[in-house]
């Protein structure tokens, strides 16, 4: 088998472009890429970038939350996400607290202004992806998130940090014996 053969893919029912799992990501890179190019422009009326926006919705979730945190949740790397906690803290939207118990660390908490954004950012945002899921069967939309729920989680190699990042309670401790 030559190297092209090896990895040229076909969807063997002909329905799609590429064989399924590589359909599924081209499917998912498009709907990404999409969504989140009408939900900057739509929060950029409100003085909100999708990071930042996104920043404070898993700010809001973890707070108070270290940057370690927020990084894990959200897949943005942390020079990235430095300057965004850093532009929320400028205009008002979040605070950093260092606890008198630890000196060394550093938490990250959303201000009443940064609740008040991260709220008028939910139904700009909310909106333009129930807008987006228009049509789709609910029961159908619920199986393709849990589907996506196991990509993320086959793509993460710590059983917890999935469980962590997806919500759902923590593998239990396998039994010794």
């Amino acid at each position: 088998m030559t190297e092209v053969e090896r990895f040229a893919t076909v969807d063997p029912e002909g329905e799609f472009i590429a064989d399924v799992p590589v359909y599924l990501f081209l499917m998912l890179f498009q709907a990404v890429r999409r969504n989140d190019a009408a939900g900057d422009k739509a929060l950029k009326a409100m003085g909100l970038s999708l990071v930042s926006w996104r920043a404070l919705l898993i700010i809001d979730r973890l707070q108070p939350c270290t940057m370690n945190e927020l990084a894990g949740a959200s897949a943005v790397d942390r020079t990235t996400l430095t300057r965004t906690v850093d532009q929320l803290v400028a205009v008002g939207l979040a605070v950093r607290v260092t606890p008198p118990e630890d000196r060394r660390q550093v938490r990250i908490s959303l201000t009443e202004a940064g609740v008040r954004a991260l709220d008028d950012g939910k139904r700009v945002f909310y909106a333009l992806q129930h807008k987006a899921a228009q049509g789709i069967d609910p029961v159908r939309l619920r199986e393709a998130a849990r589907v996506l729920q196991q990509v993320v989680g086959n793509l993460l190699e710590d059983p917890a940090a999935v469980a962590k990042l997806i919500g759902l309670p923590e593998p239990a401790a396998e039994d010794g014996g």
